[in-house]
């Protein structure tokens, strides 16, 4: 009897761990443009996981680039030669995909966001653009992001990049190859820092427990 009992409780254990590890990860959610981050932060603090890194003279589209996404992005630039990612920020994906005319930006996440087939990207908090096709002002340039999209005008949302131009003050890099686009994505944002376990992951560690000390207690 104690056999059998010990026995179900490792089966349900690993039908658990089989078939329910599909976790959500949790994820700290930077608010405003950040500068200067280092990018193994952003995938092991941060808990954010890296679905598109490509040059920026490449041309993407947006099926391609946002595959896999969650309910978070991340846009940011960095330097081949650099492990620091040089600014990024962060929006939901549903504010993201939102059209905005020509000139217009959306205050999101401490952030002034702009999307049309012009451009896309972003500028610091409280700041104006001045997109011909990408934002040309240079205001507070350090906080600006800006890739070309589709160039059919800006009547509507983006739905390819074709090569970027700004990584914060520096321009001009429609071709360049030292510069890297990259998109981070995450599901959650928790109140604090600290990732809490999910209620799968709690069972598995309880009947793993479980078993343990009945394996004690029996031998």
């Amino acid at each position: 009897m104690k056999q059998k009992l010990l026995n179900a409780l490792f089966i349900a254990f690993i039908f658990i761990s089989v078939f329910s590890t599909n976790y959500t990860k949790a994820a700290i959610i930077p608010v405003g443009v950040q500068e200067n981050v280092l990018y193994n932060d952003v995938i092991n603090l941060w808990g954010w996981d890296l679905i598109y890194r490509g040059n920026y003279g490449a041309s993407v589209t947006f099926n391609s680039m946002f595959a896999g996404r969650g309910d978070y992005i991340m846009l940011g630039a960095i330097n081949n030669n650099s492990n620091t990612i040089q600014l990024l920020a962060a929006i939901s994906w549903s504010d993201f995909i939102t059209y905005t005319p020509q000139n217009v930006t959306k205050t999101v996440n401490g952030a002034q966001w702009y999307n049309n087939t012009g451009s896309i990207g972003f500028a610091g908090l409280g700041d104006t653009i001045n997109q011909n096709s990408c934002d040309i002002n240079n205001t507070n340039a350090n906080l600006r992001l800006c890739w070309h999209a589709n160039q059919g005008g800006y009547a509507s949302a983006a739905t390819a990049l074709i090569g970027g131009w700004r990584a914060g003050s520096y321009t001009g890099l429609n071709s360049s190859t030292a510069w890297d686009r990259v998109v981070f994505t995450a599901n959650q944002s928790p109140v604090n820092p600290i990732n809490v376990p999910e209620p799968t992951s709690i069972a598995i560690l309880s009947l793993a427990l479980i078993a343990l000390g009945l394996r004690k207690k029996f031998k």
